[in-house]
């Protein structure tokens, strides 16, 4: 357990969010983002990869953090729209960076990104009826308030 914690720290450590054991200016930030992905979230609003998205486009990127396929053989997802292809991109880019700084101390905190609740979530964030959402996704409805449950409380 010790050896974890040792290894977590000094991912914070390298990537600015504590020194000598205090938070600093990042570390506050990521103490008020609750849930998996949460430094690649903070990094993300450092480098202003939200910003002036709509709301649905904010709900898709974002949605590439936390969403997790049941399926095991998903198939590739395509985002929204070319903006959103854009920062996902982008995104991708920053998570190499970060599995990068985990790996050389041998801890994993960010799991690979998946698109594959993109298209579903900007729709209905668009206000397009849930049963149409859910009949394009193919995604059993629980499915769908899981992963809407999981979104809601990261963009908290």
């Amino acid at each position: 357990m010790a050896r974890q914690f040792d290894r977590v720290l000094a991912v914070l450590e390298e990537l600015g969010y504590v020194r000598d054991f205090q938070l600093q200016p990042k570390g506050e930030v990521l103490a008020r983002i609750y849930g998996e992905g949460d430094i690649l979230v903070s990094e993300a609003v450092g480098q202003g990869l939200f910003d002036g998205l709509s709301a649905p486009e904010f709900a898709a990127l974002v949605s590439t953090v936390v969403y997790e396929s049941r399926d095991r053989f998903a198939r590739p997802s395509e985002m929204p729209t070319a903006e959103t292809a854009r920062r996902y991109s982008r995104l991708n880019k920053l998570w190499d960076r970060i599995r990068s700084v985990e790996d050389s101390h041998q801890v994993e905190l960010c799991r690979e990104l998946e698109a594959g609740f993109a298209q579903s979530i900007f729709h209905w964030a668009e206000g397009k009826p849930l049963e149409d959402v859910l009949a394009e996704s193919q995604m059993a409805p629980g499915d769908f308030v899981r992963n809407c449950k999981l979104l809601v409380d990261m963009l908290k």
